[in-house]
């Protein structure tokens, strides 16, 4: 499908999604520290289970610690 494009066309499409990829980061950090704290990686429900699967809060620990000046949320660290 996107062969049949334009290079202008191709960049919109690429700064278009981008766009997308940043309101998605921002809307879905804004909700997340509204309803559960500004550590809702971490967070844990009433019966003891974590918001969030071993493998994302691994996967974001690890890329705020070796990234510290890169990432300034835990939201920035994921592929969306």
């Amino acid at each position: 499908m996107f062969h049949t494009f334009s290079q202008e066309e191709l960049r919109s499409c690429r700064t278009s999604i981008e766009s997308v990829e940043v309101w998605a980061r921002r809307l879905i950090h804004e909700q997340m520290t509204a309803k559960y704290g500004v550590d809702f990686v971490h967070k844990t429900t009433a019966n003891g289970e974590f918001l969030i699967k071993t493998d994302i809060r691994s996967h974001i620990d690890s890329m705020l610690a070796s990234n510290q000046t890169r990432f300034s949320r835990a939201v920035d660290t994921l592929f969306l």
